[in-house]
């Protein structure tokens, strides 16, 4: 059997995919596994010991001549075109894309077979986005910024390829130098972020470490990142001045030499970035200061114990509270910090969450994962699930009589249930699970003829039309039914 695992994100993502190649080759150790990456981040594999082949997406000779003064598109074409038939010819079993983007669907459409399995982002015969699996229509519904998912990707992934995780699978990586090269007591800090709004400045750094020094003077600083990040380091270094030993790594490790210097931590220090998601296969905890954008509950360090902290302001007072809990957190304690454990979702949070947030991920559960469906008391909420059922009700009166009206005014009459739906959850916000569900369930419908179209999209509008009744009245639902009207 012969799988390719195609992981088109960043370095980070890359670790995070760790642990299901690590499974699937425990589950069957004659598999052969493929890795397909963008060159620069192909170093993140270095030291996975399960991945038979490593693929790197031939970037300069697609966009070299895209450059040429003369354009030449053609010879980008032929160079994909030949890409892809070296992929076609390893006749993969099955493909697990991990990258959850539109782009990497095109690839791994072209690149399958009927006979290949597919899990992941793909695409109809159509060109079409393919949702395949529940988890990639989960992850295209509910996942990332301003969205309320509380899954984590690495536990994404593991849904998404078929496996379940054990210790095995978060092991050590296979590299030849692990021992220990600093003798004092120290903290990686990783003063960059996997993105450039995500990181911190030099001078809240070596504000953070000079605060640190009133509850552990003796410890080490070891600062780690990129080579364009070296101004950074040196500017911490110039700031702290006397009193703290900081120990500058930065720009002068690989990628995979960081985990020599985790392994042998009291614990890594950071923003969310790659370090994040390399410290479990040293068992090691972190601290993530976790603010902007950023989803904790996604992309969080997920060893037990560590810590994970959501900052609202980097005023100097602010920065005295981090370097308070951080001190905490070293000790085991987190009453103050939200805490990574072994489970699912992969958080123990301090503080409580609005009702509106809670509501949105309660629904998400009971929609995608058998809970009961939360109440609520907010009659708005009431209004436009009804509205929602009403418009439904129109659209599959319409559907069921099909054969009796002409297809575009069928199709104009489902365009314009859409064009409600969205004014709704436009006025109702807290509708959108339900209504994301629905949009990510119509990407199962395939190419066909327009009956078979018809009823594939009768039979996602009627399992909308049991969620919708959940939170409705029979006396409602019958008037809704009786009438029919948009």
């Amino acid at each position: 059997m012969k799988i390719l695992i195609v992981q088109f994100a960043r370095l980070g993502d890359i670790y995070l995919s760790w642990p299901v190649a690590r499974a699937l080759k425990r589950l069957n150790p004659s598999v052969e596994i493929h890795y397909l990456v963008r060159p620069r981040f192909k170093n993140a594999l270095n030291g996975i010991g399960c991945v038979d082949k490593v693929w790197t997406l031939p970037a300069e000779e697609l966009v070299a001549p895209l450059l040429h003064q003369e354009f030449k598109l053609q010879d980008s074409l032929n160079a994909l075109d030949s890409f892809y038939e070296q992929l076609i010819a390893e006749k993969y079993d099955q493909i697990i894309n991990l990258s959850f983007s539109p782009a990497s669907s095109l690839l791994v459409k072209s690149i399958s077979s009927e006979a290949t399995q597919v899990m992941g982002y793909s695409r109809h015969a159509d060109g079409y986005i393919h949702l395949v699996d529940d988890v990639s229509r989960y992850f295209w519904a509910q996942v990332g910024p301003g969205f309320p998912n509380r899954l984590h990707l690495v536990d994404l992934f593991a849904g998404l390829a078929g496996v379940d995780y054990v210790a095995e699978d978060f092991k050590e990586p296979q590299l030849p130098h692990l021992e220990r090269t600093i003798a004092n007591s120290y903290f990686v800090l990783h003063i960059g972020a996997s993105e450039s709004h995500k990181s911190i400045e030099p001078q809240i750094w070596a504000q953070l470490i000079q605060n640190y020094k009133e509850y552990d003077a003796n410890i080490n600083w070891v600062l780690v990142g990129s080579k364009e990040e070296a101004e950074r380091a040196i500017r911490i270094e110039s700031l702290v001045g006397e009193g703290s030993v900081i120990i500058n790594r930065v720009g002068q490790t690989k990628i995979e030499d960081l985990f020599s210097l985790l392994k042998h931590s009291e614990g890594l220090i950071g923003c969310d970035s790659v370090a994040m998601h390399m410290v479990p296969f040293v068992n090691k905890k972190a601290f993530c200061l976790s603010f902007g954008q950023v989803k904790f509950w996604e992309t969080g360090p997920i060893t037990d114990g560590s810590g994970i902290v959501e900052v609202n302001s980097l005023e100097p007072f602010e920065i005295i509270r981090i370097a308070q809990k951080i001190h905490q957190w070293s000790l085991g304690d987190y009453s103050l910090i939200h805490k990574a454990v072994e489970n699912v979702p992969r958080y123990e949070t301090v503080g409580a969450f609005s009702d509106s947030e809670e509501f949105s991920w309660n629904l998400i559960r009971a929609i995608y994962m058998s809970a009961p469906f939360p109440m609520t008391s907010d009659f708005n909420f009431y209004k436009g699930c009804l509205r929602l059922y009403e418009a439904n009700s129109v659209a599959l009166q319409n559907l069921n009589k099909r054969n009796q009206l002409h297809r575009p005014f069928l199709t104009s009459v489902l365009d314009r249930v859409d064009e409600i739906f969205l004014a709704v959850i436009n006025q109702v916000p807290s509708l959108s699970p339900l209504f994301r569900w629905y949009q990510a369930e119509k990407t199962r419908i395939q190419p066909g003829t327009f009956d078979q179209i018809a009823q594939d999209t009768a039979v996602i509008h009627q399992v909308f039309s049991g969620l919708l009744k959940k939170y409705l009245m029979e006396e409602d639902i019958r008037k809704a039914e009786r009438d029919g009207n948009l």
